[in-house]
């Protein structure tokens, strides 16, 4: 093997077109359903199952799955914080207004650069439940592919009245990108609550470059919840695989298991348990590995064709021989060879095969009896 085969297999677990091609296909896969639903939970969860399912199914080995794995979470961080957060950052500045609500409609937002206040109007209709309108807002802590993550939840922000259709917001941080929301609230030992009837519009012309700033930590936030959830199904996968290895391993060593390769009939793909030498679908003579052989009961060889016989058996399930000699060469299961001679059934005249232990057992009509 060449220096660049064994390099290949070392570091690339020999991986071939097809691996690749499946390396590819899950990468790319994964990226398209972060750049659709990356701002969630479950948009990190499908594209990290996606991704892991592609590569399984190019049959990828675990050691190729985390270079996947690596190679994605890089491209998801530089795509989420180059592109998708700097887009949405554009967009925010132009969404000063939202589709009307059943409560909220023309909603305007007007900035004061010399002042640094914001003022926020709208209307709403007649039939509020009897509910105040108010209006709320945090800071925005990451934009996570285009998804605002605030840093206080809307149940714990602090609620204004807006009974009278506008607010104006003055001492704030004119520095951080601002995430406001209208609903209808309930006072509450003389706090605002939220109830419902909430519409959000974020404003995003009073941001300067802590934009981009917000926009990689959202991304490596995503990253991370990819990443642990690719690598744990990857490790979980490689810890269950290699524990059925070890199992299979030693129900193998037990008899119990045929190794690999021989657990099937070759000619119709039926299951062969241990020690069968012929298959009970098809009948097909079953070549079992040598390994197997000792742990077995006693069985005969043909002298036709060199096949292992049942012990009471009057045709080769091989060739088709018969046994018609009165003396049969016996290999014992603790690999001893003795050379015995066939008897008369006392039932039926039948001959009988020798047995195990001295014992006899009728191939025609079942009697038992001791040599």
């Amino acid at each position: 093997m060449s220096l660049a085969d064994t390099l290949n297999r070392k570091l690339w677990g020999d991986m071939s077109t097809g691996h690749f091609i499946g390396m590819v296909i899950g990468c790319c896969v994964a990226l398209l359903v972060m750049c659709f639903l990356g701002s969630t939970i479950i948009g990190w969860l499908l594209a990290a199952a996606m991704c892991y399912l592609i590569a399984h199914l190019f049959h990828n080995s675990h050691k190729q799955k985390v270079i996947l794995g690596a190679v994605t979470c890089l491209l998801i961080v530089i795509i989420g914080g180059a592109e998708i957060g700097p887009s949405a950052m554009q967009t925010f500045e132009d969404d000063y207004e939202k589709v009307d609500t059943d409560y909220f409609h023309d909603v305007t937002v007007t900035y004061d650069d010399a002042l640094g206040t914001l003022t926020v109007t709208t209307e709403f209709g007649d039939d509020l439940k009897g509910y105040t309108p108010a209006i709320g807002y945090s800071n925005v802590s990451m934009i996570v592919y285009g998804g605002v993550y605030t840093e206080t939840l809307l149940r714990d922000m602090e609620l204004f009245d807006i009974s009278s259709k506008t607010y104006t917001f003055t001492d704030w941080d004119t520095s951080k990108l601002h995430y406001f929301t209208l609903v209808l609230a309930e006072d509450s030992d003389g706090k605002l609550m939220a109830k419902e009837g909430s519409v959000g519009f974020t404003d995003g012309c009073i941001t300067d470059d802590s934009g981009s700033r917000i926009s990689w930590i959202g991304a490596a936030y995503a990253t991370a919840f990819f990443g642990a959830i690719f690598f744990i199904i990857t490790l979980g996968s490689w810890f269950f695989r290699s524990r059925m290895k070890k199992t299979r391993k030693k129900l193998e060593e037990q008899g119990r298991l045929y190794p690999q390769g021989y657990g099937r009939c070759a000619k119709c793909g039926a299951i062969v348990l241990p020690g069968e030498v012929e298959c009970r679908k098809c009948g097909t003579y079953i070549d079992r590995p040598d390994e197997m052989k000792p742990n077995k009961v006693d069985y005969f060889r043909c002298t036709n064709c060199g096949a292992e016989v049942p012990a009471m058996a009057e045709v080769c399930p091989k060739c088709g021989a018969t046994f018609t000699e009165e003396e049969t060469e016996v290999i014992h299961a603790d690999g001893s060879v003795t050379i015995e001679e066939s008897l008369t059934c006392p039932d039926c005249g039948a001959s009988v095969p020798p047995g195990s232990d001295g014992v006899r057992i009728c191939p025609k009509c079942g009697k038992r009896f001791q040599e």
